[in-house]
């Protein structure tokens, strides 16, 4: 959600991205939180990589600091 914030004009794009070649099943349950790596992998390895690594680095070093 950090990444869609960040870049809201893009994100009609990354949820293109995201659901393009998911079932309309696997993508419903990404949207509801399944953990399940057979949920995940699909639409994770289609978000745009850029401003998703970037926000999880972020996400990353604001919770290492905050636990320091």
């Amino acid at each position: 959600l950090r990444a869609v914030r960040a870049n809201l004009s893009r994100s009609p794009e990354f949820f293109l991205k995201m659901a393009k070649g998911t079932t309309g099943d696997q993508f419903a349950a990404f949207l509801t939180g399944s953990t399940d790596p057979r949920v995940l992998f699909p639409v994770i390895s289609r978000m745009p990589k850029r401003p998703f690594l970037a926000a999880a680095t972020q996400n990353w070093i604001g919770t290492s600091h905050a636990s320091s």
